[in-house]
């Protein structure tokens, strides 16, 4: 199991989803505005998305977690509602939520990849 959490800054509509608590070896960036943290495993540990109210990056991201997450919509789902609850100028983090991804730098028979 892994643990999500989920941040977002409206001032400069950034949002961050942290999978887990694996190290950071590499950022791999698919967009302009999206960029997905690597363990050195290559297990998806984070991802930042640089303009969240653009909602581009959502197929992205879901298409990312699908293979390893049953709800991997949901993910999205929740820092998109991040956005729209969040007064401007506000920065926001959620309590982390435990999801049955495996943790980041763990071997098992689902990878975040």
């Amino acid at each position: 199991m892994s643990t999500l959490r989920y941040s977002y800054d409206s001032e400069s509509d950034c949002g961050y989803i942290r999978i887990g608590d694996g190290d950071v070896a590499r950022t791999d960036s698919l967009t302009a505005s999206l960029h997905v943290d690597r363990d050195g495993s290559d297990n998806i540990v984070g991802i930042e998305v640089l303009t969240v109210t653009d909602p581009s990056w959502v197929p992205h991201v879901t298409d990312l977690l699908a293979g390893s997450v049953p709800d991997a919509s949901l993910v999205s789902a929740r820092l998109q509602e991040m956005v729209s609850t969040s007064p401007p100028g506000s920065r926001r983090e959620d309590p982390p939520v435990t999801s049955g991804l495996p943790a980041a730098g763990t071997t098992g028979s689902t990878q975040v990849a």
